[in-house]
């Protein structure tokens, strides 16, 4: 009796070994099992992040992205020829324009080539929301000889400038950090010497994304109106043209003869105060040399 229960006890007690050793066996299963899978995520998102898209570095798509998502950045500009019978009315009517457009004349002048004949030019900005309308509305004064617009896209140029200019912000603020950590005289020196030189950083990329900005809300027109004839100003036809030309020829004697004649009253009191006198004493001096000629030659003659 006292032999069976022995054995009973002994076989608990090798039954509960027996389960003791089995979950200390699951349990190093399951965390080896975790650590791998932890270990697999890790590398598999390390290799996404090192990747990235294909065809494309970290950098190059956040600047896609940032492209797509702002508003673009577009210098626009035009450069327009026009004729015109009457220069006056013309000129009004372009300060006009640009009143009510919100715009500006930048710089304007009048050449003058003949009588009645002028040439007007003018650099005009205008907001962009209104360039084509001014456009339209300048072709609308006279006659429209020539027009040419171009679109300078830069975009990707502004934000990337901006991009810049927030690491330069973060790396100034670290190194602001050190320089408030630094107690001797020779790290301060360089500290602040690598200050300047990313606040110079700074500075100069916001400089070339305000020119950029202005730009581009401001857009470019150069304008040049023709004052002309009747003649010229009428529809290109071979009858017209020809009779423009003659008239022209004509207009061209008399200009030339009309100046002739001013060069004349012009250099007349030179004329007659130098040259003349001039005249008259080199004309005596020949005058009394052939004299002299035919004297000598007169006494040659009569001698035996």
């Amino acid at each position: 009796m006292v032999r069976n229960k022995w054995l009973w006890l002994l076989k608990a007690m090798m039954g509960l070994v027996l389960l003791l050793l089995a979950g200390c066996g699951q349990q190093e299963a399951k965390d080896g099992s975790s650590s791998n899978q932890s270990a697999m995520d890790y590398a598999a998102k390390e290799s996404v992040t090192a990747e990235g898209p294909a065809g494309f570095s970290e950098g190059e798509v956040a600047n896609l992205e940032q492209t797509a998502s702002y508003q673009r950045k577009i210098i626009k500009t035009a450069e327009m020829r026009q004729k015109v019978t009457e220069l006056e009315p013309a000129l009004k009517l372009v300060q006009q324009l640009i009143d009510r457009s919100g715009g500006y004349i930048q710089s304007s002048s009048i050449e003058q080539y003949r009588e009645n004949e002028r040439e007007a030019f003018f650099t005009l900005r205008v907001p962009q929301e209104n360039y084509l309308s001014i456009v339209e509305q300048l072709q609308a004064i006279g006659k429209s000889v020539n027009i040419s617009q171009k679109g300078d896209d830069v975009t990707e140029q502004f934000y990337d400038n901006e991009a810049r200019i927030q690491n330069l912000t973060l790396q100034e603020e670290a190194v602001q950090k050190l320089l408030a950590k630094a107690d001797k005289m020779e790290d301060i020196i360089k500290i602040q010497q690598e200050l300047f030189r990313i606040r110079g950083e700074i500075e100069a990329l916001q400089g070339k994304n305000r020119y950029l900005d202005h730009m581009a809300n401001l857009s470019t027109i150069q304008l040049s109106i023709q004052e002309v004839k009747e003649a010229e100003y009428v529809e290109d036809k071979p009858w017209t043209q020809a009779r423009a030309g003659f008239v022209q020829s004509l207009g061209g004697v008399g200009e030339f003869f009309t100046q002739s004649v001013v060069l004349l009253v012009t250099y007349l009191p030179f004329l007659l105060f130098v040259y003349l006198p001039i005249g008259v004493v080199v004309w005596l001096f020949i005058r009394r040399q052939k004299r002299k000629k035919e004297r000598e030659r007169s006494v040659e003659e009569t001698k035996p």
